[in-house]
């Protein structure tokens, strides 16, 4: 039977996908259990607060997704041309980097990578020069940093809660998740997409 993709991030690898007429989320590493029974409450949550792509495609076995979802994070990632240095060549230019230098690399994590949700990346980036003693020395430096970090932190919070609550639905409502069949998604994904409208649901 076919593996439906019906909504994607890619700047991150997690999609919504059909299987058996269950709706899932899938998440990295992709292993067993980063593959979640999920609600179509949860899929109208990820497109309107983090950034998920509808997608209408099918695909005949796991591999196959997740070779298609690396494909598309590569694509994306140099379609919007950021490409960052490994860790020690990142140490290497930020040690003696000026403060607009600084200023600069921060620009980046909090507004190019963490918008579209690359919390690893602006992270790594904050990290780094958390550890720099001409940011240490920098209030106003080392106060944007620490806040980018704790942005990332909620961020991923945000996300535990979603998958979180796809376990509780699927605990208190056997039964209930039964009724999520491929039909009545597709027909929900039209509508919001129709009217431009989201279920008022939050996180």
């Amino acid at each position: 039977m076919k593996i439906k993709l019906i909504a994607a991030a890619p700047y991150d690898g997690w999609a919504f996908i059909i299987k058996n007429e269950r709706l899932y989320l899938l998440r990295p590493p992709y292993q067993a259990e980063d593959l979640i029974e999920s609600s179509e409450k949860d899929l109208a949550v990820a497109i309107s607060k983090y950034h998920f792509q509808e997608c209408h495609r099918s695909f005949d076995n796991f591999e196959e997704i997740i070779n298609f979802l690396e494909e598309t994070y590569t694509k994306a990632m140099e379609k919007l041309g950021i490409s960052l240095p490994d860790t020690e060549t990142l140490k290497s230019l930020l040690e003696y980097a000026s403060e607009d230098i600084l200023q600069d690399f921060l620009d980046k994590a909090e507004k190019e990578l963490m918008p579209i949700r690359n919390l690893d990346a602006a992270e790594s980036i904050a990290l780094e020069l958390l550890q720099l003693e001409n940011v240490k020395g920098n209030q106003t430096l080392y106060k944007r940093t620490v806040d980018i970090i704790k942005k990332c932190q909620i961020e991923r919070k945000k996300l535990k809660r979603l998958t979180k609550r796809s376990h509780q639905f699927s605990k208190n409502y056997p039964n209930a998740i039964k009724k999520y069949t491929k039909n009545s998604i597709f027909e929900s994904m039209n509508d919001i997409y129709t009217s431009r409208q989201l279920l008022p649901v939050g996180i």
